[in-house]
């Protein structure tokens, strides 16, 4: 059970270097913007999967 945990957690670590290494701040005022990316890219990743699914499944020709 523990091992899983530690393969979820390397895992989670790996993702978090990338995504900090990937993202660069737009301007001097938003300098934490990836650090804040890089900890909570998992939810990111969900609410845009989220996001993609719910546009497939109910597709609104009004918004385009």
């Amino acid at each position: 059970m523990y091992m899983e945990l530690w393969i979820a957690l390397f895992m989670y670590l790996l993702g978090m270097m990338l995504v900090f290494g990937l993202v660069e701040p737009l301007d001097d005022d938003s300098k934490n913007a990836p650090i804040k990316l890089a900890l909570t890219w998992p939810l990111v990743a969900v609410m845009y999967i989220w996001a993609i699914m719910m546009d497939m499944f109910y597709d609104d020709e009004d918004r385009r």
